[in-house]
């Protein structure tokens, strides 16, 4: 039995992702610049290039993400 099949390691997530999320989304929708390609590769380009400047914040509970809240702010 493999490593990762005694864990979950679904619930261990990046919460800087869930925040460039609604960042990137906020700021091209205030834009509606038509130059700005929106399709999927960009879009995920520009995400990715976004979380690779940032510290990661990862969390597994409800404390987890409250902290993670506090240290974005």
């Amino acid at each position: 039995m493999a490593f990762r099949d005694n864990y979950d390691f679904g619930i261990l997530v990046n919460e800087a992702e869930r925040l460039v999320e609604e960042e990137l989304g906020r700021r091209l929708e205030e834009l509606g610049d038509p130059g700005i390609c929106v399709c999927e590769d960009c879009i995920l380009d520009m995400a990715a290039f976004a979380l690779n400047s940032l510290k990661p914040l990862y969390r597994v509970s409800l404390l987890g993400t409250m902290y993670a809240h506090a240290a974005m702010d």
